[in-house]
């Protein structure tokens, strides 16, 4: 197990401490991953079997470290009303060893208790008067190579919040924050600093970096709406192993395991008949389109989100029936289909071209000009759609949006610090990995376009452009320009200012003396012995 990213969640774990300052702390540590380390600063009880624990012994804080997928039991003091996962029992005994205000933090599955086994478990929990307010989702990779899985933190107590606060660990500077608005119910602009949603809305941290994804596409695109996949299908079904499904003509097959692809026809199966669903599909969706769509970027990170919630990497049918897909007419759809067809072929007649050229260099100048037209064409499709691609992504570490360069749209009027955010946007991203900024694109991924601002103030857009060159000498320096490529994208009619960006061998400082860097989705001043830390760290190879 990576050490460093252990590390994040005993981070997590002295700021819970720090912040809530419980007096009596207990670890109870069943599961063989080792997630939370006992540090000698941490003053706390630590055991291996519920057991050990006084009857009259009660804690300000519990921290369960607990393996997933155990068998289902009975629970030998006959206080539940069935038989459930030995993890589940050990979470209500722990849960009974509470003061009044005591919290537990105790390791759960990806998908938290979203299942119907789980449903059923925070039932019982809930009429023991213990309630799950929160889930922290660890960071990813923590516990490889044992398992792809990444699990999550539930945090529960006798106080019933109504909401659920969720959160994603990624790196150490976002922790402080997570716990204090957890602590002071706020909620955050972003998962990477909390936010609370309704219970029943959660079934994943992969559905939630589905979901604004989709939103950004509908705006994208007025005529796609959003369904679950149980809303297309007239049936979902598996078969036993030996068995064959029935041909069906509008159907698509969804695996059950792996990493095969979703196929539309018996004969494209990579894998036995039984481990694949069979989804018929109602006439409102063609299933030549919507194998398409789960070849798409958004498609697959839809189908992983569904793997990668389940401790057994396989797929089960009531995750399937939540998947969300998002759809546009049926006319559209078949001129989707056209289009894609059409590629098909294209491609078919590009791969021939290629196998015979090396040795029929007849006609060679002809086919290179019509190749460059070729080439020409597919560029200007591709930078739009790659930008879009860009913006269904959201927000991150590595991807930024301004909705101007430089004007107050509250106040419509031109600002210097607007011009700023921008530039210290660029100096993170310089000063850390590099990403991409887009000017001309909303919080919320609308594309508003930078044409109102270049026309008002600049006049045409080569004087924008050379504004912008000029911002970038003048504040940042000329000898960044070889990390830095921008251009104008026009999309929907509408120009965006696409700034890409390659990590700096070299600190970068705004106007010589402001330091940034970039953490998730956020630039941070870096200031004092951080920035003597980061900047020896960052550039000492360089």
């Amino acid at each position: 197990m990576d050490k460093q990213l252990t590390d994040l969640l005993v981070c997590f774990l002295k700021e819970f401490i720090k912040q809530f300052e419980p007096e009596k702390i207990l670890l109870f540590k069943k599961s063989y991953f080792m997630l939370f380390r006992v540090y000698p600063e941490i003053r706390l009880d630590f055991i291996e079997y519920p057991a050990e624990i006084p009857d009259k012994k009660k804690y300000n804080l519990i921290i369960g470290d607990l393996p997933f997928g155990m068998p289902k039991r009975e629970y030998p003091k006959g206080l539940l009303k069935k038989s459930y996962r030995e993890n589940f029992i050990d979470i209500i005994e722990l849960s009974s060893k509470l003061e009044k205000e005591g919290i537990a933090i105790i390791t759960a599955e990806p998908s938290g208790y979203s299942t119907n086994d789980g449903k059923a478990f925070e039932k019982e929990l809930n009429s023991h008067g213990f309630f799950i307010n929160a889930y922290i989702r660890a960071p990813e990779g923590i516990l490889d190579p044992y398992t792809k899985v990444t699990p999550i933190l539930a945090i529960i107590s006798r106080n019933n919040t109504g909401k659920l606060f969720l959160a994603e660990i990624l790196e150490i500077d976002q922790i402080q924050e997570i716990v204090q608005n957890y602590k002071s119910k706020k909620n955050g602009l972003e998962i990477t600093s909390g936010k609370f949603v309704e219970k029943e809305s959660f079934w994943g941290f992969g559905n939630l970096h589905i979901l604004p994804q989709i939103e950004r596409l509908k705006l994208q695109f007025s005529e796609f709406e959003e369904y679950q996949l149980s809303d297309l299908a007239e049936s979902i079904k598996t078969i036993q192993s030996g068995a064959k499904f029935e041909d069906f003509g509008n159907a698509i097959y969804v695996p059950r395991i792996g990493n095969s692809s979703v196929v539309r026809k018996i004969e494209e199966f990579k894998l036995k008949h039984h481990n694949y669903f069979q989804i018929v599909l109602k006439n409102s969706v063609s299933n030549e389109y919507l194998t398409l769509f789960f070849q798409t970027t958004l498609g697959r990170l839809i189908l992983n989100s569904l793997f990668s919630e389940s401790y057994i990497n396989h797929l089960t049918k009531a995750r399937l029936e939540k998947s969300m897909v998002v759809l546009p007419p049926l006319n559209i759809q078949d001129q989707i289909i056209k289009a894609n067809r059409k590629l098909n072929k294209l491609k078919i007649s590009v791969d021939s071209i290629t196998s015979e050229m090396a040795i029929n260099p007849l006609g060679t100048d002809l086919l290179l000009k019509r190749i460059d037209k070729l080439a020409d064409a597919l560029d200007l499709l591709s930078d739009a759609d790659r930008v879009r691609s860009k913006i269904r992504e959201g927000e991150s570490k590595n991807i930024e949006f301004k909705e101007t360069l430089s004007i107050d749209v509250a106040k419509e009027t031109k600002e210097k610090y607007i011009e700023t955010s921008s530039l210290k946007t660029i100096v993170a991203f310089l000063n850390t990995d590099g990403g991409t900024l887009l000017i001309g694109v909303s919080d919320y991924g609308e594309i508003r376009g930078l044409d109102h601002e270049i026309d008002t103030f600049h006049k045409n857009k080569d004087k924008f452009l050379l504004h912008w060159k000029n911002l970038l000498k003048e504040r940042i320096g000329q000898n960044y320009y070889t990390y830095i490529n921008w251009q104008i994208v026009v999309i929907d009619d509408k120009m965006v200012l696409e700034v890409i960006c390659k990590a700096s061998d070299i600190a970068c400082y705004l106007d010589n003396n402001e330091f940034y860097v970039r953490t998730n989705p956020a630039t941070d001043k870096l200031e004092g012995p951080r920035l003597v830390e980061y900047v020896n760290q960052r550039f000492s190879k360089h």
